[in-house]
């Protein structure tokens, strides 16, 4: 997959009695939530809960909701390679479809004021806000989240031209 970067310095971990080559990307220690990438998704560790593996084809990341309610500098400091993009390392579109998808404000509202703190993301995200009709359901706030985000993304275009 596209997004499983060539890693160095890879990790291995037993699932399901298989030997998996990963990357760990983030350690949330006050919650005991890993996660890392891996050739066939995403690979959650979870102290109490053991290793889940997410697809790459999967629309189930109902695992990574908690880390919404993090606080923010927790967030940014839990990851482990600080090179690396947040929009290439996190899965930013499928979580978001997912929560739209729900149609729950609260997880939208917390997932977009990350995005807008975070200011990494592809511009191909606007996509995934186009193709819900959140007029129909979305708290003020939400709405205008998605604002700040078209915003942040115009801006970006303008000042370098570049896809984010």
């Amino acid at each position: 997959m596209k997004r499983y970067l060539k890693f160095t310095n890879d990790d291995y971990i037993v699932h399901e009695n298989k030997e998996i080559k990963f990357k760990k990307i983030a350690n949330f220690e006050s919650i005991n939530f890993s996660y890392g990438m891996c050739e066939l998704g995403w690979l959650i560790i979870r102290e109490k809960f053991g290793t889940k593996l997410i697809l790459w084809q999967s629309s189930d990341f109902r695992d990574f909701l908690v880390l919404l309610e993090i606080d923010f500098t927790e967030f940014q400091n839990s990851f482990i390679d600080k090179n690396l993009e947040f929009k290439d390392v996190f899965p930013i579109q499928e979580i978001l479809s997912m929560i739209l998808g729900s149609e729950s404000n609260y997880w939208a509202e917390l997932f977009t004021n990350l995005l807008i703190k975070e200011k990494s993301f592809q511009s191909n995200i606007l996509s995934v806000f186009d193709n819900y009709k959140i007029n129909k359901w979305a708290s003020q706030r939400l709405k205008h989240n998605v604002l700040k985000i078209r915003s942040i993304i115009n801006n970006q275009k303008k000042t370098d031209g570049s896809d984010m």
